[in-house]
């Protein structure tokens, strides 16, 4: 699997790609990863945008692994895609069954960014899961490619919302241990709604009369 990814990611390189300078905003959808050999799979969309994708292989991100209670971990980190997927950006779509036979290439390398947090100890007898909920950040590249090189493109993208991660937990002696089981990431619309806009408008425009009135 490792083989056919890299030689993939290799080719799809060689591709002339159509790159856009502007970050495409994340306004919906959902990135989700389920145990240490679990699938990891995302659905995003914004304007004019859709990316969706999933691996069956074991996730890259930090804080998917066994570690003890009271130690600070980096929540969050970076997944590659490259199995199976599709993109679709201003009205031209790709689409990806997998690395070797797909008509398409369909790939990403997308960052999460949740913070730092410290795991407390816990005492036997306590529940056995912990879950937290924390802001996230999501920054990267999705890209799509044509394997008969016609054309393609590569999109900046960035998001935001609010990530929850759930743990098992279990002792060795009074030891609280922490292993990674699941998290499901919610992206938000940055957009201001319409009311944030008239009152931001209404409040820049009276800073600007005022400084009139005292240059009078």
């Amino acid at each position: 699997m490792k083989v056919r990814i890299t030689l993939a990611a290799l080719f799809l390189c060689l591709l002339p790609l159509a790159a856009h300078a502007d970050p495409v905003i994340i306004t919906g959808g959902q990135f989700v990863s389920t145990g240490l050999a679990g699938p990891t799979a995302i659905n995003i969309s914004g304007q004019n945008f859709s990316f969706n994708s999933a691996n069956i292989s074991e996730s890259q991100l930090a804080g998917a692994r066994l570690f003890a209670g009271g130690s600070a971990r980096t929540l969050g980190g970076t997944q590659f895609f490259g199995d199976r997927g599709s993109l679709c950006f201003s009205g031209t779509c790709y689409n990806q069954d997998n690395t070797v036979t797909g008509p398409d290439g369909v790939h990403a390398r997308l960052v999460i960014d949740a913070g730092s947090f410290t795991f407390p100890q816990l005492n036997p007898g306590d529940p056995t899961t912990y879950t937290l909920t924390v802001p996230f950040t999501l920054t990267g590249t999705v890209s799509g490619s044509r394997f008969d090189g016609t054309g393609g493109t590569s999109l900046f993208v960035m998001g935001q919302g609010e990530i929850t991660f759930t743990y098992d937990v279990f002792f060795l002696g009074t030891q609280t241990n922490y292993n990674f089981r699941h998290f499901e990431a919610n992206f938000t619309d940055p957009t201001p709604e319409p009311a944030t806009l008239l009152l931001l408008t209404t409040g820049l425009a009276g800073v600007a009369a005022a400084r009139r009135r005292r240059r009078a």
